[in-house]
């Protein structure tokens, strides 16, 4: 049996999150000395947040400029109305520049800040012209992306008092806004949510400011998300070959729990199953000999029956679903794909 070992690169998703989170509690660059991973295994969108989050808190920089990165344009224009320092200019490239961010600008005009768009309507660049001085509660529509209601989220405890947010057209991606509420939870912020009339009311009543916990260190793991494009690829590969990649959890509890990591029951679909190793996960086809370290066999669960065209809700891991339509092409199957209008 041969077994590659890859390194992946921190979970966008999670970085992302935790810098604002720990930028909100003015740790930020206390935290980034003691987290060096974060520049050793962090991508581009994480280098860019990192740089628009100093230069504000340093008050050096008035123009930020996010290339194609969305989730950190968004988480931080939302950090930058409710950290109000003076006018910034919030930039992307052509086509950062295509996708609306009108939900969000909206959400927080409502709140009292005030923003320009400086070319097209409901699309970057944007200018900030005045911040939020105090919670107002506020609905926003998650129908195009749950990052809009995670921006919000993830300012809520820079303000005092009870802060509600209603989100609506809440579809897909719940696993996102979980993400985002169990954060908060992980630094001993009180959050809470429940359906009401297929809305949800998310209630976040602690305060950074009231809080001495930060987030764990184990809160930085590997992106499942880029572990997915690995799956696919195994099918190509040798019969006794399995995969280690490096730095995921298999642990539904754990602080670093992303929805993504569904690819341990989904890869299944491919005849490939999923095992915790000393260091990550180890990937391997039904039929090697693979063996663990322990030497214990590598024992495969039951395949789902495939007796007739199977279909899949993908509604909530909508990263997963390039890697998981070319496996299925690959293996020649059929598969219906829904929840990813």
């Amino acid at each position: 049996m041969f077994v590659t070992s890859i390194d992946l690169p921190l979970s966008k998703s999670l970085i992302n999150r935790a810098l604002i989170l720990i930028a909100g509690q003015g740790q930020l660059n206390d935290w980034l000395l003691t987290h060096e991973e974060v520049f050793t295994h962090g991508c581009r969108d994480t280098q860019l947040l990192i740089q628009a989050l100093q230069g504000r808190e340093n008050q050096t920089v008035t123009h930020f400029e996010f290339q194609d990165a969305g989730t950190p344009c968004r988480l931080f224009t939302a950090f930058a109305a409710a950290n109000f320092q003076g006018p910034c200019e919030i930039r992307g490239n052509d086509s950062l520049n295509r996708r609306s961010i009108e939900p969000l600008v909206s959400a927080l005009q409502m709140m009292g800040a005030e923003i320009q768009y400086l070319e097209k309507e409901g699309f970057t660049p944007i200018l900030i012209k005045k911040g939020i001085e105090q919670w107002k509660d506020v609905r926003i529509s998650v129908a195009m992306s749950s990052q809009f209601a995670s921006a919000l989220i993830l300012i809520a405890p820079i303000f005092s008092g009870i802060k509600t947010l209603i989100l609506t057209d809440s579809s897909h991606s719940h696993g996102y806004l979980e993400m985002t509420i169990e954060m908060l939870k992980q630094m001993g912020v009180e959050v809470s949510s429940k359906f009401i009339d297929d809305e949800i009311h998310v209630e976040v009543r602690g305060e950074f400011n009231r809080s001495s916990k930060t987030l764990p260190h184990n809160i930085l793991a590997s992106d499942w998300s880029s572990a997915a494009f690995f799956y696919p690829l195994l099918l190509g590969l040798p019969m006794n070959t399995a995969l280690e990649l490096r730095g995921l959890s298999m642990d539904n509890a754990a602080p670093s729990k992303q929805s993504d990591a569904a690819l341990c029951d989904l890869g299944r679909w491919f005849d490939i199953e999923t095992r915790a190793s000393e260091f990550g996960v180890i990937i391997a086809k039904q039929g090697s000999n693979f063996e663990s370290e322990d030497s214990k066999k590598f024992e495969f669960s039951p395949a789902p029956s495939k007796g007739s065209t199977p279909v899949i809700h993908l509604k909530n891991h909508p990263d997963l679903v390039p890697a998981l339509i070319v496996g299925w092409c690959i293996r020649g199957e059929k598969m219906i794909i829904e929840g990813i209008h």
